[in-house]
């Protein structure tokens, strides 16, 4: 359940703005339309940021070529505010431009955008967008410069007493941990997701906290404690079935979890369950073609 596809991270940026709905774009777009003025004109500060939003879910739904064309209106109308009023609108088409880029495929392209936005709300002391800016250049960096930057954002974000800026730490820490992870460094990976875990959440977070104690039983399968790790990924197994939201990722660590405690008929029926969810999931099917090969083996091998 690691959130790999830029697509999918975006799902898990804090919403500060109040009309944010990852699961229904097309809900989110009807919201901010609602809240922009209906005569050509009337543009302010706070308008034109809820503009650069709009960009951002056309983007989101695939639509490149409007979400370029909305910019580019926003970035037109900021042109003729002056004063610190232009700030935060500027701050935020920046890092939306950026993100339109990285959506294209061409992150190189999207980092001269960032690297503004970050300079630009770090001078006006918006943390929240200076901590965003950071994690979008982790994002488009090369995979040697990606931690630099990442580390930055955490920093940043630990420090600060500002609630909108702490509100990245429980993504951040996830991030955090992930690295650790690649680098076989599971002790410091679990310590992450722990501390991603007990950031507070809204309640409209439970898809998030769902994803993160799944970080933290993965790791505790890696540091050798698969025990426990099974029964944290069982418990969210039950809660996810008794809400009709089957989830592959989950099945395939039970299976995991009792193919290495040596219960190898039970983990291959669990093999089974996770390959039938996560074949029909396109990203997965089209990024992780390996991994699902495997999961197919197992699912079908005689003990």
């Amino acid at each position: 359940m690691r959130i790999e596809s830029l697509h999918d991270l975006h799902g898990h940026f804090p919403d500060i703005d109040g009309f944010w709905n990852f699961e229904d774009l097309a809900e989110t777009e009807s919201k901010i339309r609602n809240l922009l003025p209906q005569e050509a004109g009337g543009w302010n500060s706070k308008n034109l940021e809820i503009l650069t939003q709009l960009g951002r879910v056309q983007g989101l739904q695939g639509n490149l070529s409007l979400a370029r064309a909305t910019l580019d209106q926003a970035q037109k109308a900021i042109n003729q505010i002056e004063g610190p009023d232009r700030i935060r609108p500027e701050i935020r088409f920046l890092l939306e431009q950026g993100r339109i880029f990285c959506l294209s495929m061409t992150p190189f392209k999207a980092q001269p955008f960032f690297t503004q936005a970050w300079t630009l709300a770090n001078d006006a002391n918006e943390t929240f967008f200076a901590i965003d800016a950071a994690l979008m250049l982790s994002i488009s960096q090369p995979p040697k410069s990606k931690n630099e930057w990442l580390q930055k954002a955490l920093a940043l974000a630990e420090k600060t007493e500002k609630e909108q800026g702490q509100l990245w730490l429980a993504q951040l820490y996830t991030m955090d941990g992930w690295h650790s992870f690649d680098f076989r460094l599971f002790d410091k990976a679990l310590e992450s997701f722990q501390k991603a875990f007990q950031r507070p959440r809204a309640a409209n977070e439970k898809n998030k906290e769902i994803i993160i104690r799944w970080c933290v039983a993965r790791a505790l399968r890696a540091v050798g404690r698969t025990e426990e790790a099974l029964d944290m990924q069982q418990r969210l197994l039950t809660e996810l079935t008794s809400a009709a939201t089957p989830n592959g990722h989950v099945f395939l660590e039970v299976a995991e979890c009792l193919q290495a405690l040596q219960k190898h008929q039970e983990a291959k029926t669990y093999f089974e369950f996770a390959y039938k969810e996560l074949s029909s999931d396109g990203w997965y099917s089209d990024n992780k073609k390996n991994e699902l090969g495997r999961i197919q083996t197992l699912s079908k091998k005689h003990y």
